[in-house]
């Protein structure tokens, strides 16, 4: 009886000893935090963290999506992983990453669609909001003030690209000025005056411009384009 209890005591004393050790043993295991924020411009639709070469795994936000401007926490065991993103737009993966203790990542759309990676992907079955649409160009007023003596009967205005002028945009009589706008993609103008003669010039379109004719500007260009 007495050989019995003993034997239970050292068993149950193995035991304790054994969580004990264990308990101490995953305190000591590193971990890691990495704080994610999204600045993309559209949603996050899956985060995944695996190690190279492994598994992939489960989908970290399950069913729900990592919006504009939230941030999410991600844990686990420090080590080396990958990180995947997925959007409706694309994937994103990096390379092997050291994750160990606090890190703080955020996420812009430069960087998305740069990324180590980066693949065209369906759009996932998600919820997600569309982009955001692109910023519009920049547009500039363009003023023709006609000082000469020369009536302008037509005026065109192109790409430097276009293999035709198009339509004739206005008349600008002696001592009055016309305002062209918005112009966005067109760079290069033409004026013509009543003899069939034409000037032509390109234009900056970084900034709002005016352009005043006199009788000698107009005299030499237009017979430097006489007849072509």
């Amino acid at each position: 009886m007495s050989w019995t209890v003993i034997r239970l005591f050292r068993f149950s004393t193995w035991v304790v000893w054994l969580l004990t050790a264990t308990t101490a043993l995953a305190q000591q295991v590193p971990r890691f935090t990495v704080d994610v924020t999204n600045e993309t411009g559209f949603d996050i639709l899956s985060v995944y963290i695996f190690q190279p070469g492994g598994e992939i795994g489960r989908d970290l936000l399950g069913k729900k999506v990592m919006e504009l401007h939230q941030q999410w926490a991600f844990t686990g065991d420090a080590g080396v992983y990958r990180v995947r993103f997925t959007s409706r737009n694309g994937r994103c993966e990096t390379a092997d990453t050291n994750l160990t203790g606090l890190q703080n990542w955020t996420l812009d759309r430069d960087w998305f669609v740069h990324c180590v990676g980066n693949t065209p992907q369906p759009a996932p079955r998600k919820r997600s909001r569309p982009l955001p649409p692109p910023p519009p160009p920049p547009t500039i007023t363009m003023t023709l003030n006609n000082q000469s003596h020369f009536t302008l009967i037509g005026v065109y205005i192109a790409h430097s690209t276009d293999t035709a002028w198009g339509r004739n945009l206005a008349a600008i009589q002696s001592g009055a000025s016309t305002d062209f706008a918005p112009m966005t993609v067109n760079d290069r103008v033409r004026v013509q005056d009543g003899d069939g003669d034409h000037c032509d010039f390109t234009f900056d379109r970084n900034s709002n411009v005016t352009y005043s004719f006199s009788d000698n500007f107009l005299a030499g260009c237009f017979a430097q384009y006489h007849g072509k």
